[in-house]
Parts: structure tokens; C-alpha cells; sequence
């Protein structure tokens, strides 16, 4: 609506968190835990995963399953939604090209962790904080949603960048893929026009990982033309985390 994005830093008491709230149309800011997270979280691609929610709440408004005693949340449409915020979080940081502040496909790299970032794109199981996952087994609908969401970041990254080692600015990543069989990227700029474009037109609150696919398929359709290699590499990298048409459970 053309109006500035409203953000309220200092938020609580020891808070280790960001987050978008609806009620407010706004980002909060937590000083950190000083545990595990000592440095207030500010950062630029927590703040572009935040203001990812708010876009997400205003379009798809992707839910989780389920929420338990304890406020954490559950399910593939969940999972979906952290994934998109982690992926266009991401972005933010390379659209910005900030040379004090690098962009790369690690999330909260700058918050002081002990395993020098709070989740990575490339292979989302390198963070053992959280137990993100790689690939998709029906059992990911039990996931944890930031855990969960390693399966489509995954995808994107493999759409983006392709499988296997590569150094990108002075990060160093090895992507894998659930059937061994290598991707090959189409580059950031497609790769997230597509899934901003499957988000935007064809996610609604309950799409699992299997509609995802065929959400971004569509987008990539309409951006690129169904005979396109950017249609095929969408194809191939859901594939490669192991979401396929054949294995699409039953509702």
C-alpha cells in the first residue's frame, strides 16, 4: 500500500525472537535470549524473513496443522511458510549487496550462534539447533515448522544454484539431492520470481509440499512457458527433495 513497514525493537525481556504480528501489521524485536542467541535480532535477513510473513499473512496466509500446549507449530502449510520467509529473507540480503553485510543462502549468520547461523538453504540439515530436514517423508507433516521447512528451501536452493559443491561469494556450499541425480540451477533471479509468483497466485492456508510443487510448476508455466527449462528445473529440483507427482499422498 506504499506505506512504510512499522517495527518495535527491545521487544520483552530477554526475548531470543523476531516476529511478524498480525494484530499490529508490524515486526518485533527480541534483544536475544543471551543463551543461545546474545545479539538482538535485527539483522537484515530476519528482518526481510519477518516482513516475508506479513507478505504471506496478506496473500496464501499458509497455517500450520497443528499448535501444541506450548505454542510450537506443526505441519506442512506451516513448514511452507517459514520456508518462504527463510527464501525471500535470503533474497533481501542479495537485492541489497551489502558488502558489510554479504549475502549468502545461511539465515542469521550474523547472530552469533555457535554454528555460525540459525538455518541454511543448501542442506537445511546442517542445522542441528532446530533438526531441519532435507527431504520430504510423509512424516513431515509432524514436523516441527522450522524444522519442516527445509524441504522447500531446499528446492529453492537447488532451482537457484543446482546440487553439488560450489563457492558463492566466500561461502561454501554442498547441496545434495534425495535420488543422487544432480540439478541444475536457473539462477536467483528466475528461481525466486517463481515461487513469489506461486505464492502470490496459487498457495492458499492449507497447501502442503506436494501442492507447492505444483504451484511453482504453474508459475513457472506462466512466467516461462511449460517446454522451458525453468520449467523442467522446477520439476527436477522437487524431485531432488524427493516431492513428486508419484508419491503425492492420497487425501
Amino acid at each position: 500500500n506504499g506505506k512504510g513497514a512499522r517495527a518495535l525493537v527491545h521487544f520483552g525481556k530477554k526475548v531470543g525472537n523476531a516476529f511478524w504480528d498480525p494484530a499490529c501489521g508490524c515486526m518485533l524485536y527480541g534483544d536475544g535470549d543471551g543463551v543461545f542467541l546474545k545479539k538482538p535480532l535485527v539483522v537484515l535477513d530476519v528482518t526481510g524473513h519477518e516482513l516475508t510473513h506479513g507478505v504471506v499473512d496478506a496473500t496464501a496466509r499458509l497455517e500450520p496443522t497443528f499448535v501444541d500446549a506450548d505454542g510450537y507449530q506443526y505441519g506442512e502449510p506451516g513448514s511452507l511458510n517459514e520456508s518462504l520467509a527463510d527464501i525471500f529473507g535470503s533474497a533481501v540480503e542479495f537485492s541489497a549487496n551489502n558488502p558489510k553485510n554479504p549475502p549468502n543462502y545461511l539465515v542469521g549468520e550474523k547472530l552469533g550462534l555457535d554454528q555460525k547461523f540459525l538455518r541454511r538453504l543448501d542442506k537445511p540439515s546442517l542445522d542441528v539447533l532446530e533438526g531441519a530436514i532435507d527431504y520430504w517423508s510423509p512424516a513431515a507433516d509432524d514436523a516441527e515448522v522450522h524444522a519442516g521447512s527445509g524441504v522447500s528451501s531446499h528446492a529453492y536452493y537447488l532451482l537457484a544454484e543446482g546440487s553439488g559443491r560450489k563457492k558463492i561469494g566466500s561461502v561454501t556450499y554442498n547441496s545434495p539431492t534425495y535420488d543422487g541425480a544432480p540439478v541444475k540451477g536457473i539462477g536467483r533471479t528466475r528461481a525466486t520470481a517463481i515461487y513469489y509468483r506461486a505464492l502470490t497466485r496459487y498457495m492458499v492456508s492449507t497447501t502442503n509440499f506436494h501442492d507447492a510443487r505444483v504451484a511453482t510448476l504453474k508459475a513457472a508455466k506462466d512466467l516461462y512457458g511449460a517446454t522451458s527449462a525453468a520449467y523442467k528445473a522446477v520439476d527436477r529440483s522437487w524431485a531432488a527433495v524427493n516431492v513428486t507427482a508419484a508419491n503425492t499422498p492420497r487425501r
